[in-house]
């Protein structure tokens, strides 16, 4: 993919873009669940 700057950088084959592609996946099930969480879930947290 080379629509994104500095995207190409990041290898999605091999061991190493196995472990990109898993932190691409955490990352974004973590921002939708931040997301949907209530204030008072945040404060805790942090």
């Amino acid at each position: 993919v080379f629509d994104h700057h500095h995207l190409h950088r990041y290898p999605i084959v091999g061991y190493a873009g196995a472990l990109n592609l898993l932190t691409w996946i955490v990352n974004a099930v973590l921002e939708e669940l931040d997301r949907k969480a209530p204030d008072y879930a945040l404060d805790i947290i942090r």
